[in-house]
């Protein structure tokens, strides 16, 4: 007969223990942290717990709630001491699962309502009620699940607050270290208050300030994401009173686009279907099965799917996400999940092969495909989108979702009046500068100074085509970045020019010095490039805001200025050489 696979079954049979240590038939030495609550405090083979043992066994071998104990009465007392918990009752049971089970009942008991809150990935034990309330369906029965459960996520207080409004709750199962294995800690400011014989789960003034100025800030992040995943628009947010952000954004001509951006919560889940009832049914009779619910098509074709209240896997885990086209074409969004993600959605798809899988994004059903295969890192959300939806979505994705939906309570748009004075006095400063630096390099290299003028024109346009085609606004940062791209051309010019110099003075014809002068210059060229182009891509992964927006110019700007100088001048001083034939070059 097989053994029930509660556990992971592992090749290793004890054969003695000592200590904190347990040793198998072949000698191998284990540290024990599982053996419960003997091991942990004293050790396996203590002497005096022995002692104790044999003590009582020899005397008999009972215990009951039941019956009178002695040493039942004196532990009672000392842990009503020491807990402060003077005046409540002790329910001794064997086990934590049992205290579980027995205290759920009892709340049941004293309340008179069936259901229970629980918080998503916590154990609470295998016996009935507390296996119900435990976040693991492989370890759930059929039986288990008629319990009426409902899991929230951890640390969620507005969700435990919800759901406490419903008046059916009759116990909220809370564990300092919950998770299987102990993994989720809650938050300080999470706290466990009694008061008059009631136990509440709240935040204190000061948490609650706190965790109210973490979500605003961390709002202000996301939406800068959201709007300026590049850094080259420059927004304006800032924070205005206690729950309040001002978003000012230079350069759009579609105001509802980036309301549609920012009123968007993007939280994105992935849940099974519940294949016990169809969505028609469950609407038409407005029942759905326990720990089940019913949710509406985001694609508004009157749909409706009834999935299971757990979430498998959530949005916070991805990656990175980003647009492209489903096997018919249509657009779609591809995701791909980091390692735990991914070890979470292979497991879930790979025991759920022909049940349907429902992607959730706001509480709304994008799609449900049916799970054909196991499926690890990467999937594909597929809906009815338009090119610029799934776009939009995509980078919603990438940004994460927002810890609390934003309400527009204004709106404004500012036309170019305000700035007029500094736009213009900014084309003039920068006609200026290029008049004066084509000035200088013509003065110092003739005819071909102006070849270089060329290539440097031709450099600035390419740079503003570039953050045209990726919609960049020009901003400071960016201007910045433009201006140290034209020197740099500028100077890897006169390096070429200068090499040409070096050459023609050693005696070389035009074509063998104009030749040397290039490889020469070169290496010398594509190291300073190079080198500068990493630091650009440097701060572009590290940095954020102005900060990208200046990469993001500089690293565009290195790449046409390497383009201008290396291949475009030189191509009009062939030309030229060509054309006139010269004896020499007056450089």
């Amino acid at each position: 007969m097989p053994l029930f696979d509660v556990y992971p079954l592992y090749d290793v049979e004890p054969a003695k223990a000592r200590g904190v240590y347990v040793y198998d038939q072949k000698g191998n030495k284990y540290l024990d942290l599982y053996g419960g609550h003997a091991v942990i405090s004293i050790g396996h083979g203590h002497r005096t717990y022995k002692r104790m043992l044999k003590k009582q066994l020899n005397r008999i071998g009972f215990y009951s709630n039941a019956v009178q104990n002695p040493l039942q009465e004196k532990l009672s007392s000392e842990i009503n001491r020491q807990s402060g918990c003077v005046g409540y009752e002790m329910f001794m049971c064997s086990s934590g699962a049992e205290g579980n089970e027995n205290a759920l009942k009892l709340a049941s008991f004293h309340t008179g309502k069936p259901r229970v809150i629980a918080f998503q990935n916590a154990f609470h034990g295998r016996t009935s009620a507390a296996v119900a309330a435990t976040d693991n369906k492989n370890i759930q029965a059929p039986l288990n699940t008629q319990q009426q459960v409902t899991f929230i996520p951890f640390n969620d207080d507005k969700a435990l607050e919800k759901e406490l409004a419903k008046g059916d709750v009759c116990a909220v199962i809370f564990e300092a270290i919950q998770g299987v294995g102990g993994l989720d800690i809650p938050d300080d400011d999470f706290v466990v208050g009694t008061q008059s014989g009631t136990t509440t789960i709240a935040f204190s003034d000061s948490g609650f300030l706190e965790l109210q100025s973490r979500t605003v800030e961390q709002a202000i992040e996301i939406i800068r994401r959201r709007l300026d995943p590049d850094g080259t628009k420059e927004p304006v947010i800032q924070r205005q009173g206690v729950d309040r952000i001002l978003v000012q954004v230079p350069g759009i001509d579609d105001p509802e686009r980036v309301k549609a951006l920012l009123g968007r919560t993007a939280r994105l889940t992935f849940q099974l279907v519940d294949m016990r009832i169809t969505g028609a049914e469950a609407k038409s009779s407005g029942r759905v099965p326990p720990g089940s619910v019913l949710l509406e098509s985001a694609s508004n074709d009157g749909q409706s799917y009834v999935v299971e209240k757990r979430v498998m896997v959530s949005g916070d885990l991805l990656e990175t996400a980003s647009a492209g086209f489903d096997q018919n074409n249509s657009p779609a969004i591809n995701f791909s999940l980091n390692s735990i993600g991914a070890k979470k959605f292979a497991t879930v798809t790979g025991s759920n092969i022909g049940r349907p899988f429902a992607i959730i994004l706001d509480n709304e059903v994008v799609s449900a495909p049916t799970i054909r295969a196991q499926i690890f890192a990467n999937g594909q959300i597929t809906g009815d989108f338009s090119i610029q939806e799934s776009n939009d979505l995509a980078l919603v994705l990438r940004a994460g979702a927002l810890p609390a939906p934003l309400t527009v309570l204004e709106e404004r748009s500012i036309g170019p009046g305000l700035g007029a004075d500094s736009i213009a006095a900014g084309q003039i400063a920068a006609i200026v500068g290029i008049i004066l630096v084509i000035f200088y390099i013509v003065l110092s290299y003739g005819i071909y100074g102006a070849m270089a003028s060329a290539g440097l024109l031709a450099n600035l346009m390419l740079i503003l085509g570039a953050l045209s085609l990726i919609q960049a606004t020009l901003t400071l940062p960016g201007i910045a970045g433009i201006v140290l791209t034209m020197g740099m051309a500028v100077d890897s010019n006169v390096l070429i020019f200068e090499r040409i110099r070096e050459e023609l003075r050693r005696g070389r014809g035009v074509r063998d010095a104009m030749k040397a002068g290039y490889s020469r210059a070169i290496s010398t060229i594509m190291d300073a490039n190079l080198t500068t182009l990493i630091a650009s891509i440097l701060l572009y992964i590290f940095g954020s805001g102005p900060v990208r927006g200046f990469s993001v110019t500089l690293g565009i700007g290195i790449i046409t200025s390497l383009f201008t100088a290396i291949l475009f001048t030189r191509f009009l001083i062939v030309l030229w050489i060509n054309a006139k034939k010269p004896k020499t070059l007056a450089i």
